[in-house]
């Protein structure tokens, strides 16, 4: 049984879940952690039932937070437009956008628009509605409370961009044999694309510096296992943040 007191963090990646547990007084120490593989007829929400266990009892629902990699949350970075006022309108607007980006039907996506300042482009994220039911109607069944669902790459943002230069750069954020990489001018966005995970960091960032269009900057920052913070680049510095996983952390949890 779950105590009131305890909050549950979740990670949604390609290829497996991650649980840790934390107290609402320390939100920076894991007390416990599990892993839940996925495939084999186990998807996202039975592999969160399994992790989250037997149903909670208590009078006070524990919070369960969702932290969204990839694939399970799309990217797309919006243009300014000076037309568009309200959110929903920039809703209305990456939906179009992504449709076209990716080449899928965004009728049954749940977007995103994160906020940016007059004349900057902004962040879309988007993921599969049907997925987002799952999820909230597991964690309600497991006897708990919804508190944060986010993506993996926005999350990061909150924690970390404001203490970026205001300059150049570029984010790498390695999940289950993945890699998005976001690009920033100035500070503002650029880019983002996901590619196949390799050890070639270097030739991973040039290559989807080519496909956005861009050049490589000479900052970049990368959150993943720690047997990349080694990785070599042929220009520019690699500023190593810690893992992006709630199980591996070294910093405070994402989540």
């Amino acid at each position: 049984m779950s105590l009131s007191w305890t909050e549950h963090c979740v990670w949604l990646g390609r290829d497996r879940l991650l649980l840790a547990e934390t107290r609402r007084w320390a939100p920076q120490r894991l007390r416990a952690s599990a892993e839940q593989r996925l495939g084999g007829g186990i998807g996202p929400a039975a592999g969160l039932a399994s992790l989250l266990g037997q149903p909670n009892r208590a009078l006070f629902k524990p919070r369960v937070h969702l932290q969204l990699g990839s694939p399970w949350v799309r990217y797309g970075v919006l243009p300014w437009q000076d037309g568009l006022s309200r959110a929903q309108e920039w809703e209305q607007y990456a939906r179009a956008m992504l449709r076209s980006q990716f080449g899928l039907p965004t009728e049954g996506w749940r977007l995103r628009v994160m906020p940016a300042g007059y004349g900057q482009p902004r962040l879309a994220c988007a993921m599969d509605e049907a997925l987002h039911a799952e999820l909230l109607g597991t964690v309600a069944r497991s006897g708990r409370r919804v508190g944060r669902i986010e993506p993996s790459l926005s999350r990061v943002l909150l924690h970390y961009r404001a203490h970026w230069p205001q300059t150049d750069l570029a984010l790498l954020l390695a999940e289950d044999g993945l890699l998005t990489l976001a690009f920033f001018a100035e500070a503002r966005w650029a880019g983002v694309l996901v590619l196949n995970r390799s050890a070639d960091l270097a030739g991973l960032l040039q290559q989807a510096a080519s496909l956005l269009g861009l050049a490589v900057p000479q900052q970049v920052y990368l959150l993943g296992p720690a047997e990349l913070r080694h990785s070599v680049l042929p220009q520019g510095q690699l500023h190593y943040l810690g893992d992006s996983q709630p199980r591996l952390a070294e910093r405070e949890p994402l989540c």
